[in-house]
């Protein structure tokens, strides 16, 4: 893609994103009373697999998120980032209402989940209210009303990753509207790694300052946390399921259809990347979509040192094999 193309393609971007604001409408809560059937919430960390599961999905005709349908399946898809303004601190909180932190600045990825800022973060069901249920109905709504080719049956499809920690939280606020939650999980050996060493946007700015075992430390911690969270939560939702990024990419047709039947959309092949997929025009990360490459961890693990390996067994684990990851030190060759 030429220069000025590229400029094109991200202005465009830009513009599917924050067009929203131009209406007066979006900012009054008009669109609350918006059909809400069975919202999805992908859950996760950042370089997880997220962005991949989310096009999968979004490719489905009977899908909308924040910036489009399935003519447009490649936008910006986190509500806590785009619908930020309407939506109050306690369902975003990484840009523009982030909490204040003299070293942990914002825009924050791997690091909202971190000791040092989990109390900002975290919300359960107890901390429900109509005023915020009314918010995110509103957001939703809005999204459904802009790009739901049928607005009666339009499933709305999200990956804030912030409401990882927020799982019972979002499920209380919209009870009676029956919400589905993906987890996408990575193996954190690979995944921790990755982010700490730059992968992840608030890691690469922090590393100026930090040192790489503070960051570590940090990413940890986010890891830690947010999967108690999640731990804590997945007993309190009625409809919640896990899946492996890694399955994803070894097996995408076997997981998309676990998915599908789990939410109730209906499958098709064409929501697996094929290589005659044109992609949209404003998009970021051009590469997450086809091919597939099954060894986006064997870089980081060759890499990561034996200390940090180390750090994480000791630290996250106990949770790490809950989700099916091993210390790769201790894998017989």
């Amino acid at each position: 893609m030429g220069a000025l193309l590229s400029q094109l393609d991200k202005a465009y971007y830009l513009w599917r994103r924050n067009n929203w604001m131009l209406n007066p409408k979006s900012y009054f809560n008009g669109y609350k009373r918006a059909g809400i059937k069975g919202p999805i919430f992908l859950l996760g960390n950042q370089g997880d697999g997220l962005t991949l599961l989310s096009r999968i999905l979004r490719r489905n005709p009977g899908v909308v998120s924040v910036t489009g349908n399935s003519a447009y399946w490649a936008g910006a898809d986190e509500m806590a980032n785009v619908y930020e303004p309407v939506l109050g601190r306690e369902l975003s909180g990484i840009r523009i209402k982030a909490p204040r932190h003299e070293k942990l600045t914002p825009p924050r990825s791997w690091s909202y989940a971190c000791n040092d800022l989990i109390g900002e973060y975290r919300c359960t069901e107890r901390d429900a209210g109509d005023d915020i249920a009314l918010r995110l109905r509103h957001a939703i709504g809005l999204a459904i009303s802009r790009y739901g080719k049928n607005i009666k049956t339009a499933r709305f499809v999200d990956k804030s990753q912030v409401y990882t920690v927020k799982m019972s939280f979002i499920n209380k606020l919209l009870e009676d509207c029956n919400p589905y939650f993906i987890l996408v999980t990575r193996n954190p050996y690979a995944s921790i790694y990755r982010a700490a060493t730059g992968k992840a946007g608030d890691m690469k700015r922090y590393a100026e300052y930090m040192s790489l075992d503070e960051r570590m430390r940090i990413c940890m911690e986010h890891w830690l946390n947010s999967a108690g969270c999640v731990e804590e939560d997945r007993r309190k939702v009625p409809d919640f399921m896990s899946v492996s990024f890694e399955e994803l990419l070894k097996s995408p047709q076997t997981v998309v259809k676990r998915i599908c039947d789990f939410t109730g959309l209906e499958y098709s092949d064409d929501m697996i990347p094929q290589p005659h997929h044109k992609l949209p025009f404003g998009m970021k990360y051009r590469e997450r979509w086809y091919p597939l490459w099954t060894n986006v961890n064997e870089q980081y693990l060759n890499e990561i040192p034996d200390e940090y390996i180390e750090m994480i067994y000791e630290q996250c684990g106990e949770l790490a094999e809950m989700h099916g990851y091993s210390n790769p030190k201790m894998r017989v060759i």
